[in-house]
């Protein structure tokens, strides 16, 4: 987990990268997108406890209007059949 910048006028989180996760808020809305996409973004120990972390943190934050959560992809590989 890295430090979390904290929106000083709010005291709220603004971005984060953690193992598992990334958080980003922007005007309001809070993304947190899942990124083991190594593995498919398969729950492990380490999303379970980042998730719960970011959650908890959301249920009190009054900046937050809205969430979205998403997953990262892997890159495919694309070839031009012959």
């Amino acid at each position: 987990m890295t430090d979390k910048p904290m929106d000083t006028r709010t005291g709220g989180l603004t971005a984060a990268t953690y193992e598992a996760i990334r958080y980003e808020q922007t005007d309001g809305v809070a993304t947190v997108t899942l990124s083991r996409p190594e593995v498919h973004n398969a729950m492990n120990q380490a999303m379970r406890r980042e998730l719960l972390e970011v959650f908890t943190h959301l249920r009190t934050d009054d900046g937050v209007r809205a969430v979205v959560v998403h997953e990262r992809l892997r890159k495919l590989q694309w070839t031009q059949p012959s």
